[in-house]
């Protein structure tokens, strides 16, 4: 017969194991970049003890506490890509009726009780030394320490972006919007950091623990997003990517589809379609280290080839742009199906004033502030909303920016 102390332990253990391997993954992301496997081993067996621990004493204290009837509860939330663990404490009607000072007195300090419990675990004496210690030297006692322990293994977590063409247009829209949040790396793909444009994106706005990283990719160059890439690990101690816009793309002129111009054409293509399936390759080591790595592109609707019959008394001569635009959907959409770790998808960002919109509108004669035109801060609001929710689900998919689908 199974002793009533080992059953309890076993299934401690097996809860310990759980909750103790969600951390030991995310931690491989972070600690795999040091290059010490033994690192990562090491951590991860940390983080299962600590699982182990923290479940048994949740299950003392829970205990404890319906033996005083109590109501006690752990919840996790997540918020803006932290965990938070909040204890909340509400007392039964049956607790009201209790002594208040008995009820007032109660502490996490009864170290023989709590030792009993630990003891199965076989922990050395230091090490049960100091879980005593932290419990009775802090004012909060153990619901202290358990939100200083998530605190500390939240307060690291940093999301880093790439967005290419971000010195204007949409580009710079996604750089101000993002830099306004906490804990945020933006890195800035710009086709020439020294333009007046690109220097001026150091003087944006930044929430606290948030930077900006400027990076030269210039599209029509192959081989930029590799150095790109190569810089960011090596001179701005970049580790991993966890969403990259290839946002860049020209629209040099438009010309029937019966009459293309060869040069123009291929101009699009390499800039339109090539590079950012270029950027991708380039930033797989990155993108593999996040958690949940995002790849979007963004595109146009003159790039949707069912909605051509609608488009073409509309939008007029498109070629080569929206054929450079439906080459892009068949990379993004073949990139969802040979990559199924990654979230792949494009976007639509809407009709937004933009200098290159306004440009591209009055090509074939239309005027933007008569289309009902949207700002770029409310198509790059939406966009990174729908950002923030991606998962594979979506990949695959061409998106309008406020997440609804759009045909191929």
């Amino acid at each position: 017969m199974v002793s009533p102390n080992l059953a309890r332990f076993l299934s401690d253990l097996t809860l310990g194991f759980s909750d103790g391997l969600t951390v030991p993954f995310a931690l491989t992301a972070g600690l795999s970049s040091l290059g010490r496997s033994e690192t990562v081993i090491y951590a991860g067996l940390a983080e299962l003890c600590a699982g182990c621990i923290s479940m048994g004493i949740g299950g003392y204290l829970a205990a404890r506490d319906a033996s005083h009837g109590t109501n006690s509860a752990v919840r996790r939330s997540s918020e803006s890509g932290e965990e938070a663990v909040m204890l909340l404490e509400r007392p039964s009607e049956e607790s009201l009726e209790e002594d208040d000072g008995e009820k007032k007195g109660r502490t996490f300090d009864d170290n023989t009780e709590l030792g009993r419990y630990l003891q199965p675990l076989g922990l050395p004496e230091s090490g049960m030394a100091a879980i005593f210690e932290a419990i009775e030297t802090q004012p909060g006692g153990l619901p202290w320490v358990a939100k200083r322990i998530a605190s500390i293994q939240t307060s690291n977590w940093v999301e880093t972006y790439l967005i290419t063409g971000a010195n204007r247009g949409i580009g710079r829209g996604f750089v101000t919007f993002l830099l306004q949040r906490p804990s945020t790396t933006v890195v800035a793909a710009v086709r020439d950091p020294s333009h007046t444009t690109s220097q001026s994106l150091s003087s944006l706005a930044a929430a606290e623990g948030s930077k900006l990283v400027v990076v030269k990719v210039d599209s029509a160059i192959d081989s930029d997003p590799a150095a790109a890439i190569s810089a960011l690990q090596t001179e701005h101690n970049i580790a991993a990517l966890d969403v990259v816009v290839a946002n860049a793309g020209i629209a040099a002129d438009v010309t029937p589809a019966a009459k293309p111009d060869t040069e123009l054409t291929l101009d699009h293509f390499r800039v339109n379609a090539i590079a950012p399936m270029h950027l991708a390759g380039a930033a797989f080591p990155l993108l593999r280290k996040s958690a949940s790595p995002v790849f979007v592109a963004i595109s146009s609707v003159a790039g949707s080839i069912e909605l051509q019959e609608k488009l073409v008394g509309v939008l007029g001569d498109m070629s080569p742009y929206g054929a450079s635009k439906a080459a892009l959907a068949w990379f993004v959409r073949r990139l969802h199906f040979e990559e199924p770790w990654l979230t792949s998808f494009t976007f639509q960002p809407g009709l937004v004033e933009t200098e290159m919109g306004d440009r591209l509108a009055r090509k074939v004669g239309m005027d933007l502030s008569n289309l009902g035109a949207i700002s770029v801060e409310t198509s790059v609001e939406s966009m990174v909303a729908v950002l923030d929710g991606a998962t594979r689900e979506i990949g695959g998919t061409f998106r309008k920016y406020d997440g609804s689908a759009l045909p191929w």
